[in-house]
């Protein structure tokens, strides 16, 4: 890719496939932010011409951060109440089918004058059995009859969660090129979590349409052995929390410091991310692989 730069941590991160060295150098997790467009392709594919114009660089390079394999995913359902009727409805339309001519048989089926008396008949039933009227009560209990509401269980569309993911990354420099390194790929994280806002190069005391302009989108691809880990894939997705603390997790120290050529360093860097997909994972993604 050309003028894309690319920063890797740590430095012994082998990425051009060397025979030398350990195995898991060449195993990482690529970071690549793009900037936010409609698109007629709502699935986000980049086409030939236009995905080096919409990478924002640098593209990231680090290792595989622990639970970042950690998959969870949810589904709503909930049980409805849907009646005599509703039952009939039902399966009527499993009968006929959920078509535009499988619906118009269904409702006509369910209106037949044998069928609807006899749905008539399976209401009033219901409205008897719900009674509070402590007779009409003794006399179903003396018949044994309860009331069924006809319950079934709905799966909610409207609640389908997107996947999240959150890990944690305890980075330590081995040296000032490294050190630098990260520390520009904190600001890296920091440009592509937050908004800018438009028209920013007018002067504040003037700029009255200074609406906000959407943060940059994620792609997250894993490589195993310099290979994308077909096994566990990840769709276009956002930041949408960003921790970075330079405590001392090892030696419980508040910070600490190496120095080199004049300069003061972090001894260590904590990146913790919540990463939150922008489409909702379908049974179809599981086969698709998602690349830049």
């Amino acid at each position: 890719m050309n003028n894309i730069e690319a920063i890797v941590f740590p430095s012994t991160l082998d990425l051009n496939r060397s025979e030398k060295g350990d195995s898991y150098k060449r195993n990482y997790l690529k970071l690549t932010f793009y900037k936010h467009r409609a698109r007629k392709n709502q699935r986000e594919v980049f086409s030939q011409t236009s995905r080096v114009e919409d990478i924002i660089s640098p593209i990231l390079y680090l290792p595989i951060a622990p639970r970042l394999l950690v998959e969870s995913i949810s589904a709503t359902y909930s049980p409805e109440d849907i009646g005599v009727l509703g039952n009939l409805l039902y399966a009527n339309i499993n009968e006929f089918g959920i078509t535009t001519d499988g619906l118009k048989k269904a409702l006509q089926n369910t209106v037949d004058a044998g069928t609807l008396g006899d749905a008539l008949s399976g209401i009033a039933m219901s409205e008897l059995l719900r009674t509070d009227f402590n007779a009409v009560k003794a006399g179903t209990y003396a018949e044994g009859v309860a009331y069924n509401p006809n319950t079934t269980t709905f799966y909610q569309g409207s609640s389908q969660s997107y996947r999240l993911f959150y890990f944690t990354w305890n980075l330590y420099p081995k040296s000032k090129e490294e050190a630098v390194n990260l520390r520009k790929i904190e600001n890296v994280f920091k440009r592509n979590t937050l908004p800018s806002t438009i028209n920013s190069s007018i002067p504040a005391t003037v700029n009255y349409n200074n609406h906000y302009e959407y943060p940059s989108k994620l792609l997250m691809e894993i490589y195993v052995d310099n290979a994308i880990y077909g096994k566990f894939k990840f769709l276009p997705a956002v930041i949408t929390k960003l921790d970075i603390s330079h405590n001392d997790v090892q030696n419980q120290n508040e910070m600490a410091f190496f120095e080199e050529d004049g300069e003061k360093f972090y001894t260590s860097t904590s990146i913790s991310l919540a990463v939150q997909e922008t489409k909702v994972f379908t049974r179809k993604d599981i086969d698709k692989v998602h690349i830049l």
